[in-house]
């Protein structure tokens, strides 16, 4: 291609993704209220966000029936949900993901993680499946000092879904 052609889209990925022809990755950010609207508030699930990578910047949300609230003998299991876009689209804050993911933590009796995890093609394969590695890492180092998981979650039933 010449120095001087214009740039112009070579991919499009329905606007949530677009590679430019110098290889430049656009991605139009939602605005955060955008993503709040988009969450309906549901009384029978509690979540709440964590960071498990600080240095790439990469957090899970973490679900919990609403009825577990008081505690109890019984220990719900753990379902690790890595959400959908063929590694190259989505978040765990989309309300798409966020309401499957409540679904999932009340249908279930579970607790629920749901994880980011990098991108491609900025972050190309096995960078995702190193963090999903990450959020387990995360889990194991956290299942005693994390409150939610250290009073709720059976971490001798971890299931991987996504």
């Amino acid at each position: 291609m010449a120095a001087n052609a214009p740039l112009h889209v070579v991919e499009d990925c329905r606007g949530f993704l677009r590679v430019l022809s110098d290889g430049t990755v656009v991605r139009p950010t939602p605005p955060a209220a955008a993503l709040a609207e988009g969450v309906p508030a549901d009384p029978s699930v509690e979540w709440k966000d964590a960071v498990y990578d600080a240095a790439l910047g990469l957090g899970l949300r973490v679900y919990k029936p609403a009825a577990a609230a008081g505690g109890g003998e019984r220990k719900l299991p753990i379902v690790v949900y890595y959400h959908g876009g063929g590694f190259c689209i989505g978040s765990y804050a989309w309300p798409p993901f966020h309401a499957g993911c409540s679904r999932l933590a009340v249908g279930l009796g579970a607790v629920v993680i749901s994880a980011n995890y990098r991108l491609a093609p900025e972050h190309r394969l096995p960078a995702a499946i190193d963090d999903a590695a990450a959020v387990l890492a995360w889990l194991r180092d956290h299942a005693s000092t994390d409150p939610w998981l250290a009073e709720h979650a059976d971490v001798t039933i971890v299931l991987v879904a996504g």
